[in-house]
């Protein structure tokens, strides 16, 4: 069985007004391949509002790596980058 990949969304406030609310609906926003590959948890502040500055913002992290401006699309094509990887 593989294992799935954990993707952690940043629920701090600076993040969720930046474009990140729209990520806590993450697994019915993947196709039906990822969904089923994936681990989605929301997580608090993950400090990249302050470490690397609010335009950035939103922020995850997929598998221990910050992901900055993140948005649907972004999200897809590195789990994609992943699973490549691993076939």
């Amino acid at each position: 069985m593989d294992e799935k990949i954990k993707i952690e969304i940043c629920c701090g406030n600076a993040c969720l007004g930046r474009g990140g609310r729209a990520l806590l609906n993450l697994d019915n926003q993947l196709p039906p391949a990822l969904q089923a590959r994936v681990i989605i948890s929301e997580q608090g502040c993950l400090g990249e509002c302050s470490a690397s500055g609010m335009l950035t913002l939103p922020c995850v992290r997929i598998e221990g790596e910050k992901m900055h401006d993140a948005n649907v699309k972004k999200i897809i094509a590195k789990l994609e980058k992943i699973l490549g990887a691993h076939a």
